[in-house]
């Protein structure tokens, strides 16, 4: 009961999210599949399904899928687009969801600051979205043990 309280009031204060889900999962039903932003397509069965329970599971499968794989597709255009401008002054660490752990070389505070704008400027442009900014922001830690 408290989870179809607290969905309902969601869907009450975000009805443009509420449409924008019903017609992705009405599209979906019409292809069988999702597109990504990378292009990827990812079949999804179930969504004609008799038994309910198999329809809902197959309804948040299409929502999930194409969030979470489009996240994943941008992540993916980032790394390559960071590459290619990197020219060996920084190496990737790791990825971690939507965050990049890199690591500089020994530079003055100026340059590893203009690294971490060109870095960040990579990020938020890499993909273009419609109506949707893509925001980010960096920083510099001396060593692991650090807080920002």
């Amino acid at each position: 009961m408290f989870f179809n309280e607290v969905q309902e009031n969601f869907w009450k204060k975000n009805p443009e999210i509420l449409s924008w889900r019903r017609g992705h999962i009405e599209r979906t039903r019409r292809l069988g599949h999702i597109q990504t932003i990378g292009g990827r397509t990812i079949k999804i069965e179930g969504l004609d399904s008799g038994n309910e329970w198999d329809r809902l599971k197959a309804e948040r499968k299409a929502v999930n899928y194409l969030i979470q794989g489009s996240a994943a597709d941008t992540m993916k255009i980032i790394l390559i687009e960071l590459q290619k401008y990197l020219h060996g002054e920084a190496h990737l660490i790791a990825v971690v969801h939507d965050e990049v752990l890199m690591e500089f070389k020994d530079k003055g505070q100026a340059e590893t600051n203009n690294m971490v704008d060109l870095i960040r400027n990579i990020m938020c442009k890499a993909v273009n979205l419609t109506n949707i900014p893509i925001d980010c922001d960096g920083g510099v830690i001396a060593d692991w043990g650090c807080k920002k």
